[in-house]
C-alpha cells in the first residue's frame, strides 16, 4: 500500500510539473513550436492526473491481457474510466485536445492558435478544477492573476499557408478549423453562449475614440461566423504596431526606392515619377488595405472623417510589390 501511495504522489507531482511547464511554454511569445509542446505537456499532465485518480480508487491502470499487462492504458481510456459520460463537457474538451495532440507531430502549425486558443484556455481551467477536486491543491496559487495569455489572432490567407507549409497542411488546417467551429455551434445554449467547460470564447473590439469605451469584451460566439471577428489593440501599444501616417509611408517608400534603385511606371505620362499621395491611394484601394488589420488601423469610427495609421508590414509589402511589378499602377 505504501508503494502505491508513493506512486500516486509521484504521479500527482509530475502531473503538476507538466501542467506548469505547459503554461510556461504557452506564454512564450516567440517559440514557433509552442503549440505542439503545450499539447504534449498538457495531455501528459491530464494522463498522470486521471491515472492517479484511478489508483486512489483502487482501480487498475494496466491492460488486462497478458500481452500488454505491463503497459498502462492510454489517456483516452483513462478519461473514459474517470468521466464515463461521453456528453460531459470537460470530456468533450479534453477529447478535442487529445485529437490535436495526436496530429501534432505532422500537421500542427502556429496558425492553429487562431481557432484552438479558446479550447486551450477552457482546458487549462478544467485541469485546475479537477486537480483541486482530486487532490485539494489549488494550482492558481502557483501563478499571478494573469497566468495565461489570451491569443490575439492574425489574418491568414490560403496562399500564405500553402507557400509556407504545403497544400496537405493547409487542407488539414481548414478541416480542423471547420471541426472546431462545428463543435462550438453544437455547444451553443438558448442564449447563444458556448459552455465555458468546452471553450472560453471572447470577441474583442477596440474603440480608440474619446466618447466611447476603449475596449469592449463580450463572452459570445456567433453561430456561423468566424471564431474571431476583431483584434484587440490597447491605447498603449497601437502606435508601436502602426507607427506610420499617410505622409510618413510616402516619405519612407521614396527613400527606400532611392536607396535600392527601385523605379515604377507612373500612372500617366504627366504623373509624377515619385511615390505620392495619389499613387498611395491607388495602392490602398487596389489591395483593400484599409480593411486589412495586418496593414492598417482605423483611429476613428466616424464614416465622414476616417483616419488611419499603417504598419511596418505595409511598408515592406509596398516595396516588395514595386520590385516585383513596376507596372503595378497602370494595371487594372
Amino acid at each position: 500500500m505504501k508503494n502505491v501511495n508513493k506512486t500516486i504522489n509521484l504521479m500527482i507531482n509530475k502531473s503538476k510539473a507538466n501542467f506548469l511547464y505547459a503554461i510556461e511554454t504557452f506564454n512564450k511569445p516567440k517559440l514557433e513550436t509552442k503549440l505542439e509542446i503545450f499539447l504534449f505537456l498538457i495531455c501528459n499532465a491530464w494522463e498522470l492526473l486521471l491515472k492517479s485518480k484511478l489508483l486512489k480508487e483502487n482501480k487498475s491502470i494496466f491492460y488486462k491481457d497478458k500481452k500488454h499487462k505491463s503497459r498502462t492504458i492510454s489517456l483516452k481510456e483513462a478519461l473514459c474510466k474517470v468521466i464515463p459520460d461521453e456528453r460531459d463537457k470537460i470530456r468533450i474538451n479534453l477529447e478535442t485536445i487529445i485529437g490535436f495532440r495526436n496530429s501534432a507531430q505532422h500537421f500542427i502549425i502556429p496558425e492553429y492558435a487562431n481557432f484552438l486558443n479558446d479550447i486551450i484556455i477552457a482546458n487549462v481551467l478544467n485541469f485546475i478544477d479537477k486537480f483541486k477536486d482530486f487532490n485539494g491543491d489549488n494550482l492558481v496559487d502557483y501563478f499571478d492573476n494573469n497566468f495565461i495569455n489570451i491569443f490575439v489572432p492574425h489574418e491568414y490567407s490560403k496562399i500564405e499557408i500553402v507557400s509556407k507549409y504545403g497544400k496537405d497542411v493547409y487542407d488539414n488546417f481548414i478541416k480542423k478549423e471547420k471541426y472546431i467551429n462545428n463543435l462550438l455551434d453544437k455547444s451553443l445554449d438558448v442564449e447563444n453562449n458556448v459552455d465555458k467547460r468546452i471553450a472560453i470564447t471572447y470577441n474583442f473590439k477596440a474603440q480608440l475614440v474619446k466618447r466611447n469605451a476603449d475596449l469592449t469584451i463580450s463572452n459570445k460566439y456567433a453561430k456561423g461566423k468566424s471564431l474571431f471577428n476583431a483584434v484587440m489593440i490597447s491605447n498603449e501599444n497601437y502606435k508601436s504596431v502602426y507607427p506610420y501616417t499617410c505622409s510618413k509611408i510616402i516619405k519612407l517608400v521614396n527613400e527606400r526606392c532611392q536607396e535600392e534603385n527601385i523605379s515604377f511606371t507612373p500612372v500617366s505620362d504627366k504623373a509624377s515619377k515619385n511615390f505620392n499621395k495619389h499613387t498611395l491611394q491607388i495602392y490602398l484601394k487596389k489591395y483593400n488595405i484599409k480593411n486589412n488589420r495586418e496593414f492598417s488601423f482605423e483611429l476613428s469610427t466616424n464614416d465622414k472623417n476616417k483616419s488611419y495609421l499603417y504598419s511596418v508590414n505595409l511598408l515592406e509589402k509596398i516595396i516588395s510589390d514595386l520590385k516585383s511589378d513596376p507596372d503595378i499602377f497602370i494595371k487594372k
